[in-house]
């Protein structure tokens, strides 16, 4: 821009001519040239396409065409925007049928006419039409000139072949021969028609008004013919739709239902016609009258039998959580009174005691045992039987202590003054904690058993501390009522039987030895891995697999024995069993020297045997 500017500008100083630059002041000139060269291209293409478009039009065309269906729905728009019609798709259909005739007769004869208003007529309704108005203007028609009269063409840029008139009124009195151009294919004389086509070819294209004999003469040849044609197009129309019907639902075909079909379908369409609407028949398009009503009426009660039903069990299950509410009530009132009973019992058996003589280091108070209380964990640890993916056992961790020491009973002292008995927090929530039971059974589905309640109650104690300490808000999981024990067992259980135990194991160590995960390799490895998880378990010392996990011992001693004979050397030794890395572990810290055996670097070095 910069460029063309100073050189404008030098330009204007020169000849004292004022000029500004143009839309094209951003361009070089080599960019000029090419924008120049590719508008002219643009023009000659588009002289090239009208020139075709003018050719296309002028040309004969005896072949029919393919038409579009679009444009014969904008040709429907217009002509009901002409004719004051009200779009109706029913009524597009039989357009359609008498637009495409109407065209191909234009391009045959190289006319150019027009459908009329009664262009959306089939045959017979046309008729029917004629009748009416016919019988109506019967006094006005003996009066008028007898003539046909055709629409004018509109199309202004189409040059038929043949010359054809653009408005014909043409007398009955003059030969048929002097109209051939027009339509040959009926006698204007006589009304007789040549051929069987003939008489709709005249009632779809062009003719609005017929004058009574000739209607009546043609009407009279071929109305029964005409009629039982009708009839045969609407079966075929509705067995067509029929069949549609049945593949859009998924329908066998049934004579049987036919006719219910058919006359749904008679019904709807004279429904569409009248209302110049577009409705289809549904999935119950093949159903009598009695036949809907019946399905109306089972489905009605079947709903009303659900709804009670639903309705019962909503009631049921209400009734079922107010009895375990009452439940968890009256074993809370139980134990509040016990409590005070034990309290009450607790105060009499002191103030006896001071009165007495004895000395008061040898009374007691009889006060119940406090029960046992978990114990916090020394180090943050993830909450015990949480609802979470992560195994636990039991939700207590088994390297930490899981029991504190009971709560010692209270002595009185010659030296000691009188204490009130320090209330148990566990024994003060007790009814909260029944509640919590109650409301755990129901959401697993477990019935309450006061023996696992006790488990339940430790379990709920020692998580209710987690939560206080860390803010979260876990509850316990199905495993809610097991000690460490019993879910130690069950989850060995569980792994044990599983198919897929090791699984996840097995494809890190192929990522890890770049090894290809094989099933037949697996069976193998998954031997090995329950061997490794079970010395694991019993000694504590969970030792890693190397990369001949996946042999037996007699595969390691082969591949053992042909690397020494090559002169290789194996990296680890043959996994051993259980009992003998036990065996071998005592051994070495009984002897405490260095044994070479293989089972020494199994079991005393982790990683680096073969477990």
């Amino acid at each position: 821009f910069k460029q063309n500017w100073i050189r404008q500008y030098e330009y204007t100083q020169q000849t004292g001519n004022t000029l500004e630059l143009n839309e094209f002041g951003d361009l070089s000139e080599e960019e000029f040239h090419e924008h120049r060269q590719l508008q002219q291209r643009k023009q000659q293409q588009q002289l090239q396409q009208q020139q075709s478009d003018v050719d296309a039009a002028i040309a004969p065309k005896t072949a029919p065409e393919i038409l579009d269906e679009s444009k014969i729905r904008f040709e429907y728009t217009a002509w009901c925007m002409k004719y004051d019609k009200k779009p109706s798709e029913a009524r597009f259909e039989q357009f359609k049928i008498n637009w495409e005739r109407q065209h191909q007769h234009n391009l045959e004869n190289g006319s150019e006419f027009e459908l009329n208003k009664y262009g959306d007529l089939s045959p017979a309704e046309f008729r029917e039409v004629l009748q009416d108005e016919t019988s109506d203007e019967t006094d006005v028609v003996e009066n008028a000139a007898p003539s046909v009269v055709f629409d004018e063409p509109t199309v202004d840029n189409f040059t038929p072949p043949v010359p054809a008139k653009t408005k014909a009124s043409i007398d009955l009195s003059t030969p048929t021969e002097a109209h051939r151009d027009v339509a040959d294919a009926v006698d204007l004389t006589t009304g007789a028609v040549e051929v069987p086509s003939a008489l709709e070819e005249v009632a779809g294209y062009s003719i609005p008004d017929v004058t009574p004999d000739v209607a009546s003469d043609i009407i009279d040849e071929t109305a029964t013919e005409d009629a039982t044609d009708d009839i045969e197009d609407e079966d075929a129309k509705i067995r067509s739709d029929y069949q549609e019907w049945c593949v859009k639902y998924e329908r066998q075909e049934d004579e049987t239902r036919f006719p219910n079909f058919k006359q749904n379908w008679i019904r709807l369409n004279q429904y569409n016609a009248d209302n110049g609407s577009s409705h289809f028949l549904n999935e119950y398009g093949d159903y009598s009258d009695d036949d809907f009503a019946s399905m109306q009426a089972e489905a009605d009660a079947e709903a009303k039998v659900a709804a009670e039903a639903a309705e019962a069990k909503a009631k049921a299950q209400a009734e079922a959580e107010e009895a375990a509410i009452a439940e968890v009530a009256a074993i809370a009132k139980a134990e509040a009174e016990a409590e005070a009973e034990a309290e009450a019992t607790a105060a009499a058996a002191v103030a006896a005691a001071a009165e007495s003589a004895e000395p008061a280091a040898q009374v007691e108070v009889p006060k119940p045992a406090a029960p046992e209380r978990l114990s916090k964990p020394a180090a943050p640890e993830p909450p015990s039987l949480l609802q979470s993916p992560k195994p636990m056992q039991g939700g207590l961790p088994v390297e930490e202590s899981v029991w504190d020491t009971p709560m010692p009973s209270l002595s009185l002292g010659a030296t000691t003054p009188a204490q009130p008995a320090i209330p148990d927090p566990a024994q003060e929530d007790d009814s909260k904690i029944r509640f919590e039971y109650a409301a755990w059974c129901i959401r697993h589905s477990k019935e309450q058993d006061e023996n696992r309640y006790l488990q339940f109650k430790q379990n709920w104690i020692r998580q209710n501390d987690r939560n206080t300490e860390t803010g979260e808000s876990f509850g316990l999981n199905e495993y809610g009522d097991l000690s460490p024990s019993e879910y130690q067992q069950i989850s060995q259980q569980e792994e044990e039987m599983s198919p897929d135990a090791g699984r996840s194991d097995y494809e890190e160590w192929c990522v890890k030895y770049d090894k290809t995960p094989e099933d037949h390799r697996f069976e193998q490895f998954q031997v090995n891995w329950l061997q490794q998880q079970k010395y694991g378990k019993e000694t504590g010392d969970y030792i890693e697999l190397n990369e001949f996990a996946d042999c037996t011992a007699a595969e390691y001693h082969a591949l053992k024995s042909l690397a020494e004979a090559t002169g290789a050397t194996l990296a680890q030794p043959p996994p051993p069993k259980v009992e003998e890395a036990k065996e071998a572990k005592e051994m070495t810290e009984e002897r405490g020297d260095e044994l070479s055996s293989a089972f020494i670097a199994a079991t005393t070095t982790a990683g680096k045997g073969y477990l």
